[in-house]
């Protein structure tokens, strides 16, 4: 085809050419009269600018310029520009709402067929991204330059493609020790150390930079005096447009303080996996990133069941549970780690053999100094045992809430350590009279007579249950309706493993009755006590008052006897014999009721008594009835001091002794045995004897005065030794009882602490 044959492309129409303007939304292009009057608007202008064509039609091209540049004249100076030729400025426009964007813009004037300027075009783009980046360049470049002057810890410098230097900054002056004058044009493998430099490593490591754009290592370098540090060393290919090489940038880092640190660190990590290696109580491990075994200690051998060889390369899910691994529990519990950095949790795990155990599991991860993620180190726990414990705790709790909420008898609740009411039971509601919801974190104080609070008693309370454990009293309580009633409360502290006080447990109990009862009793008491004290009085008057006729009547007698006992009748013998023995039993009688009554009101101090001194006295006081009835009395020495009063302890042994040559046998010699054994702090002193005994019907009866029971009817007596004896030992604070002996006869003891060693 000819350039004739050529087909042309077919000029377009002025509303073609319209459309296609108006349709162009990247660019703002509007026209303006030839007094800078906006005539039209196309998508590109509302699209940059905001205003519709409706708004803007008719307005002073100065609109869309800023503030200062209206004020230098320059959308003015722009259209005097374009009158003469196109116009192609680059400043500030701005938007319908104030907004400001850069702006390149080209003006051309529109003329008529005579020459004429009838109008303008404004081509305009917002070119504010572009610009912004030019100055962040400029910056960037700028900041970089004050940047490498600045740097002190680094060595960086530019070298030419045979491997000169070419720039140096302060930091690789003040590291490697040359100036710039002195080192700028000498070859960069004067840095090197002789063995590199015989080995031509200076000039392979700029082949490999070449090559492959970037070399990096660490190694031994010198400075200007001849020391040698080891230095991180960074080397990178510089090329142009076209990709020719046009030098090398180099960065050097002074990292001797490092590799002693990774020295240490390497010891360090040493001593860590032998520490780890040594725990056998935990499960320690590490895992990759995506959860598979890349270590193993000694602990989780053996609270798993594998050894390092059969797990390591495998997926940490190998320990879980059937159903857990079908839930993707492993997963979560990584995915959890890594976005959380820790992972906390409890559950079944499974061991070599196949046994399930119950695991306390915590994973962490491990990220490097960029935050990339390195993996995870796991510890776990065996804590079946534990869980079995706190299962037991929370059932034994559970049956300790049930039993405490079915009590109604007792208000069982608990204080907070500030001594406010933590629980209520429904025992607390029907003793006390509030509710739960009504008294809960209410002080205890609250239930204390208003004198109490005064007094300080609950706060005093409170500190007595936190100093010893536990604190209890009696005393007066108020309820809800404030009336009153006798307590008995019992506070106890409750304190954590760590020995925290957490609070207070607090009983208690309605006496009201029961002291109403007591304080019966003691009224009783106090009346029968003045009753005795009259009786003891009555008695001591009587035995005075009956000892002086009786004296008369057995003086009488006696002298009847002496003077004519042998010219009477022998049946008037017998008379008077009876007589004097009638006196005799009265004055014994007298005698025991006087020695009663003054017990009963004597001082009494015991003291510290010797004790086989006093009996060796007692038994030598008897010696003349001992003999006389051939008893045979046995000591079981040696015998410890007890506190008593010697007095009173000597009246009630002679009574004992007197009771067991007395009630003898027929036919059979008294034997006696005074013997002593320990009794905790106390002693007690034995008197056994082989008599006719005492029946156990009779044993509750034995120490009341004018008692003669069964077989004892027979014996003279006056039924007051014993009794006298009971309350001997009573006023030293002792006790007295009897018991069958171990082959026959009776055996008395008496109760009195002992004086020590």
């Amino acid at each position: 085809m000819t350039d004739a044959e050529t087909p042309k492309t077919p000029d377009l129409t002025s509303d073609q050419i319209r459309l296609l303007l108006e349709g162009l939304s990247d660019h703002a292009i509007f026209s303006m009269d030839a007094q800078g009057r906006i005539q039209t608007w196309n998508k590109g202008a509302a699209r940059i600018y905001g205003y519709t064509l409706t708004e803007i039609r008719g307005q002073q091209f100065q609109i869309l310029h800023a503030r200062e540049e209206k004020e230098r004249r320059v959308p003015e100076e722009t259209l005097r520009k374009a009158r003469d030729q196109r116009a192609v400025v680059e400043g500030r426009r701005v938007r319908k709402d104030g907004r400001g964007f850069w702006a390149y813009s080209e003006i051309s004037a529109v003329r008529d067929v005579s020459g004429e300027v009838v109008g303008y075009v404004d081509i305009t783009c917002d070119v504010s991204e572009r610009k912004e980046k030019g100055e962040e360049l400029a910056r960037s470049e700028e900041a970089f330059r004050l940047l490498v002057q600045s740097v002190q810890d680094y060595a960086i410098y530019m070298l030419d493609r045979r491997g000169n230097v070419v720039s140096w900054n302060p930091g690789a002056q003040r590291i490697k020790g040359y100036t710039a004058e002195e080192i700028v044009g000498e070859h960069y493998s004067r840095f090197f150390t002789p063995e590199d430099i015989a080995s031509n490593k200076p000039h392979e490591n700029l082949r490999i930079a070449s090559e492959q754009g970037h070399y990096e290592a660490d190694g031994w370098r010198v400075r200007k005096d001849g020391t040698r540090f080891w230095a991180n060393v960074a080397l990178t290919a510089l090329r142009d447009d076209q990709g020719r090489l046009r030098g090398f940038a180099k960065v050097t880092r002074d990292i001797s303080g490092r590799k002693r640190s990774d020295e240490l660190l390497r010891q360090s990590e040493e001593r860590y996996r032998q520490l780890v290696d040594g725990i056998r109580d935990y499960a320690v491990y590490m895992l990759s990133p995506e959860g598979m075994i890349t270590s193993w200690n000694a602990g989780a051998e053996r609270v798993k069941g594998y050894h390092a060889d059969e797990v390591i390369g495998k997926h940490v899910s190998l320990f879980y549970t059937p159903d857990d691994v079908q839930a993707k529990r492993p997963e979560l519990e990584l995915r959890l780690a890594a976005e959380r950095g820790r992972f906390n949790g409890e559950g079944w795990k499974v061991r070599r053999d196949g046994t399930y155990f119950w695991a306390e599991v915590t994973m962490t991860a491990i990220r490097d100094d960029a935050g990339k993620l390195r993996g995870f180190a796991k510890i776990t726990r065996d804590v079946t045992a534990e869980r079995k414990s706190m299962d037991d705790l929370r059932r034994a709790e559970e049956r300790f809430r049930l039993l405490v909420e079915g009590v109604r008898e007792y208000a069982i609740y608990m204080l907070d350590p500030n001594g406010r009411v933590a629980s209520w039971n429904p025992g607390a509601e029907r003793l006390k009279g509030y509710r739960a919801d009504e008294i809960i974190g209410k002080p205890h104080s609250t239930f204390y007579t208003p004198e109490d609070q005064k007094a300080g008693k609950p706060a005093r309370l409170l500190d007595l249950a936190a100093s010893e454990g536990q604190a209890r009293d009696e005393g007066w309580r108020v309820r809800k309706d404030g009336r009153r009633f006798w307590a008995d409360v019992l506070l106890t502290a409750l304190y954590d493993g760590g020995g925290l006080l957490r609070g207070y447990s607090k009983v208690t109990r309605d006496l009201t009755e029961r002291q109403k009862r007591d304080e019966e009793v003691r009224r009783l008491n106090q009346g029968l006590q003045e009753k005795i004290t009259d009786l003891d009085a009555f008695a001591s008057t009587v035995a005075h008052d009956v000892a002086s006729p009786l004296r008369a009547i057995a003086s009488y007698t006696d002298m009847v006897v002496e003077d004519y006992g042998k010219s009477l009748p022998e049946e008037a013998q017998l008379h008077l014999q009876r007589v004097q023995s009638a006196a005799r039993h009265m004055r014994r009688l007298l005698e025991d009721l006087l020695a009663y009554s003054r017990l009963s009101h004597a001082e009494i101090q015991p003291v510290p008594t010797d004790l086989e001194a006093l009996i060796e006295e007692v038994l030598l006081e008897m010696a003349h009835a001992l003999g006389e009835s051939k008893a045979k009395v046995l000591q079981s020495k040696p015998y410890p001091k007890v506190l008593a009063n010697a007095t009173l302890l000597r009246q009630a042994l002679t009574n004992l002794i007197s009771n067991a040559v007395k009630f003898a046998r027929p036919g059979v010699p008294p034997a006696v045995t005074v013997a002593t054994e320990r009794r905790g702090k106390d002693v007690r002193i034995t008197v056994t004897d082989n008599g006719i005994g005492i029946g156990p019907a009779d044993v509750q009866r034995l120490f009341q005065p004018f008692e003669r029971l069964g077989p004892a009817k027979g014996y003279a007596g006056t039924g007051l030794g014993l009794a006298i004896v009971r309350r001997a030992v009573e006023r030293m604070d002792g006790r007295v009882g009897m018991e069958p002996a171990p082959e026959a006869g009776t055996r008395f003891w008496i109760e009195l602490p002992g004086a020590g060693a």
